[in-house]
């Protein structure tokens, strides 16, 4: 728009009101589902809100100009009250089925019930995992997980089958299942009859069957990729390097169903299609072709359809005259989606979509504006130099900002919850967001006509898996950049506040595009990240973190500038919140103390992460395990270079005070069970002149007999502080050897109410009787001892202490 003096001018857009409405309904659906309401609250609330609708309306209807004053408040309130009333309705009636079923299911154990699986099969901590409907004649249907068993090969979306089952209600630490809807879990005892439904459900869901297996005879870096931004199948992208590369470089939000991946892809190819300046009504039947098919082929996936509805409203609004409106327009369809499926408030896909479709209806005409200031024009400049200048804006940054405005709305909900904050992102998104936008806006299409076009088709098939391999390349590239992406420890409420309250400052005073205010921005920018990095290469003094990853073990050994990470237990977002905790950005080395995924799970979690110079495992397994999943990862961390090994008797060293010696196993290791875990002796030697002052033994997961073993054969049994074996497992420790040790301080690195029981009662009461002091991870959080020459220093989140 330009102004009376012809300054170019980015214009506000109308304030969306109904995102007040939103919130309300969401904080009605959280109350609904965190607490239980009984009938005659609920039925009171129903009351009041069906008074308050009434109220509405009349003022609506009666009076012609209805004050804006009196009218967000009543919004508000309906949508809070509404959420109560829908989101009562809703999980009450799932409860009470699913008693009922349980109660059926324990009193007609032969029985044969009907499951329909909704969701693909999802990889869980210990076997595959999905969710699905389960159909009780006379009761209804309630969605449940099923766990998969080893010998039982998880069935397709789509399917339906016949099994005889157990059934098991949620627990108290399952909210998470709780809030998607899920009231059960279910294991399938002998499964009888499996294929899919009748037409036309049954035609789509076999039609992507199709297609994955088509996909999976292309080369395996790109079919995984075409899989993935297509057919929403993400069981072999993620985990892998190229999907660990999407997350580092920020690109995961292109390749996940459940986010913003179809709202960004819908809007740039929205925006390829108006380049081309086709008629409106014609861009419009393009676009929402693509949108259909996409959640066809995805199998009618619900987090497809919420997407698709997402990305209707933010691509067609500005069809329909409504530009102004359009966040408004979201708002209304993101509360419509709340009311018809109350699990969606709990929906990280969902809030992601909502975020990112807000972002670029309010903010991406700011941002290109801001960028676009970044190339200006000079005012002699020739005709062919304008057009040039022209070209690059449309074609250039123009999609990048859509994709930029995308990641960096939806950054607050993925910064805390993935404990990253990819720094790379702006360089990958302009690299690779243009190819997944091909993949997507071609290979949907391509793969709808793949029956008419036979060889052909097959051959632009594998030239869209090539291009999906070069998207691969770019992310890994940029991965591999120093400081491609930065570890944060942020609680997601501070982090939502924060964005709420900086989008309404932006919004209130509208920054126009200038060089003062990019200089502004971009200094300030600089100097947060110089000061979170020169934060991480302060010096600390001599130090060991038990850190807190959940069930497993991650172990931080640091002095000055040295930091060695012992194990990472198996949780991505744990690991990394705990080490930027601790402002660890680098390694000097990495030790896993054996191969079980609750310490070595979360390796690939560093990569373009935290600097990792060295990883070492215990001799004998890369010859004997070469294949193991963790040694695999370990290559891929080190850019293609091989781990290295520890031997019985070999140390390492941090500063000139710490020395860390393996003590165990003696023996060249095979399995890499816990019996063969890699035992440490951590010594404190304020002066180095050999006379240690403080010893610690860290365990792994080894217990008492290889403990006695060890004891046997080190000469020095003194050991004050020990890290309790196998998270406090019934035969981790004996009083015996505590007294040997002369342990006066135990950590014990452990999950709140893990399923396993650790730590048990009796190695508790062992500790208890040797006098020992015990620190746990679930109780106490992360647990740093600090050393120096008269006392140790214990910190963690509930006790500050010095031990003489």
């Amino acid at each position: 728009m330009k102004t009376g003096g012809g300054e170019e001018r980015i214009v506000r857009p109308a304030l969306p009101l109904l995102l007040f409405p939103l919130g309300g309904c969401w904080a009605g659906l959280y109350g609904a589902q965190r607490f239980a309401w009984n009938d005659l609250a609920t039925s009171f609330l129903a009351v009041i809100f069906f008074g308050l609708l009434l109220l509405t309306i009349s003022l609506w209807v009666f009076r012609q100009n209805f004050p804006k004053k009196s009218a967000l408040p009543c919004a508000v309130s309906v949508a809070i009250l509404a959420g109560f009333c829908v989101g009562t309705a809703f999980w009450s009636l799932g409860e009470e089925k699913a008693q009922e079923v349980e109660a059926r299911i324990q009193m007609e154990k032969d029985s044969v019930f009907r499951l329909s699986i909704s969701e693909d099969p999802k990889q869980g901590p210990i076997s595959q995992t999905s969710i699905a409907k389960l159909h009780v004649e006379g009761i209804g249907t309630i969605k449940v997980r099923i766990l998969w068993k080893q010998n039982q090969q998880p069935a397709a979306l789509g399917t339906q089958l016949e099994a005889k089952l157990r059934f098991k209600p949620l627990t108290d630490e399952q909210e998470f299942l709780y809030q998607r809807g899920i009231f059960g879990s279910v294991t399938l005892e002998t499964v009888m009859n499996t294929g899919y439904g009748p037409a036309p459900l049954g035609w789509i869901y076999a039609f992507r069957e199709q297609n994955q297996n088509l996909l999976a005879t292309l080369p395996e870096k790109g079919s995984a990729l075409l899989r993935g931004v297509l057919l929403g199948d993400t069981l072999a992208l993620d985990g892998s390097e190229a999907g660990t590369a999407f997350k580092v470089t920020g690109l995961s939000h292109l390749v996940a169903v459940s986010g913003s991946h179809l709202v960004v892809i819908a809007v740039v190819v929205s925006w390829l299609i108006g380049r081309l300046k086709l008629k409106r009504s014609l861009e419009f039947g393009l676009v929402i072709g693509l949108l259909v098919t996409y959640v066809f082929l995805t199998g009618l996936q619900p987090s497809a359809i919420r997407s698709c509805i997402m990305a209707a409203v933010a691509s067609f609004s500005p069809f329909m005259g409504r530009r102004g409106h359009i966040p408004s327009a979201l708002a209304a369809a993101a509360v419509s989606m709340l009311m018809l499926y109350p699990p969606s408030a709990f929906s990280v896909g969902f809030w992601l979509s909502v975020f990112a479709v807000f972002g670029l209806t309010l903010f991406c005409p700011l941002l290109i504006g801001h960028i676009d200031c970044l190339m200006p024009i000079a005012p002699n400049s020739s005709h062919t130099n304008r057009g040039i200048r022209r070209t690059v804006s449309k074609g250039l940054i123009e999609p990048f900002g859509l994709t930029v405005t995308a990641q960096l709305a939806t950054l607050p909900i993925t910064a805390p919850l993935f404990a990253t904050i990819p720094l790379i992102s702006p360089l990958a998104n302009l690299l690779a967001a243009p190819l997944v936008t091909m993949l997507v806006g071609a290979g949907i299409p391509l793969l709808c006509l793949m029956q008419f076009l036979g060889p052909v088709g097959l051959f632009l098939l594998k030239a869209l898996c090539l291009l999906a391999g070069c998207a691969n390349e770019l992310a890994l590239l940029c991965s591999r950049l120093p400081f491609a992406c930065l570890p944060v420890a942020l609680e997601l409420t501070p982090c939502l506040i924060f964005f709420l309250i900086l989008s309404g400052l932006i919004y209130w005073f509208w920054p126009q595009p200038s060089p003062k205010t990019l200089l502004t921005v971009g200094l300030s920018l600089a100097c947060v990240v110089l000061l979170i990095f020169s934060s991480s290469l302060l010096p600390v003094r001599p130090q060991v973190v038990v850190l807190d990853v959940g069930q497993g073990d991650a172990i931080l050994v640091r002095e000055g500038s040295s930091t060695i990470l012992i194990d990472t237990g198996s949780s991505n977002t744990l690991l990394l919140q705990a080490l930027a905790q601790q402002r660890v950005s680098h390694l000097d080395a990495l030790i896993l103390t054996h191969l079980d995924d609750d310490h070595c799970g979360a390796l690939l979690a560093l990569s373009g992460v935290v600097d990792v110079d060295s990883v070492w495992f215990a001799q004998g397994l890369l010859q004997a395990q070469a294949d193991n999943g963790a040694i695999t990862n370990a290559r891929l961390l080190l850019n293609g270079q091989s781990p290295q090994e520890l031997a019985w008797g070999d140390y390492l060293r941090l500063g000139t005070t710490l020395r860390l010696t393996m003590l165990w196993p003696h023996n060249p290791a095979k399995q890499g069970g816990n019996e063969e875990s890699i035992c440490l002796a951590l010594e404190y030697d304020e002066e180095a002149d050999g006379l240690v002052e403080t010893r610690m033994l860290l365990t792994g997961d080894a217990e008492a007999p290889e403990l006695a073993r060890i004891l046997a054969a080190d000469n020095n049994n003194n050991f004050a502080l020990l890290k309790v074996g196998h998270h406090g497992s019934k035969d981790a420790v004996t009083v015996s050897q505590l007294e040997q040790m002369e342990t006066q301080i135990a950590c014990i690195s452990v999950g709140k109410q893990n399923r396993y029981g650790h730590p048990t009662p009796e190695t508790l009461a062992a500790l208890d009787n040797a006098g020992v002091q015990v620190y746990r991870t679930d109780i106490n959080g992360g647990i740093a001892v600090l050393f120096s020459a008269d006392r140790l220093t214990i910190r963690c989140a509930t006790i500050a202490r010095d031990l003489s």
